[in-house]
């Protein structure tokens, strides 16, 4: 991967659009024809079956949260003409691992639902309220059943 035989990486991604501007600017990169062919390159890089093969790619990076946003790999995207990162492969795969196992987790082991997002609750079988992300697993009973209890809907 020519990323990684010249240092173009600037720490662990480079902007799309740096990326264009070195191959034009740079003698001793190859020539391209015009910066779609990069473009395709990265491209078809992506769509490879896993960011382990070639790099990942992200929208932007959130540098306070220090993670990447809209970070994707092994899948085939439409790329914007200069917006975007190619981001190190094995800084990808870190982020996306740790995302996977926080969406992974048990219910009763996160810290809640993050800020300005709503939970919606709906009645149970048996009079409670339940938490349908839960499976009806959390119930909290109701203080006293209403007329609308015993009704179907």
């Amino acid at each position: 991967m020519e990323l990684d035989k010249v240092p173009l990486w600037r720490g662990e991604n480079v902007g799309i659009k740096e990326l264009v501007e070195d191959f034009a600017r740079y003698v001793y990169l190859p020539h391209l024809a015009d910066s779609q062919v990069l473009r395709d390159g990265i491209a078809r890089g992506l769509s490879l079956l896993t960011e382990h093969d070639t790099f990942a790619y992200a929208e932007s990076q959130d540098e306070a949260q220090e993670r990447y946003r809209g970070l994707r790999a092994g899948r085939q995207i439409a790329l914007d003409h200069s917006v975007g990162l190619l981001v190190k492969p094995e800084v990808g795969r870190r982020q996306m691992e740790a995302e996977a196992a926080a969406q992974a987790a048990p219910a009763g082991a996160s810290k809640g639902a993050p800020r300005g997002t709503t939970t919606s609750l709906s009645r149970s079988p048996n009079g409670g309220v339940a938490c349908p992300d839960q499976s009806g697993a959390s119930e909290f009973p109701s203080a006293a059943p209403s007329r609308n209890d015993f009704t179907e809907l």
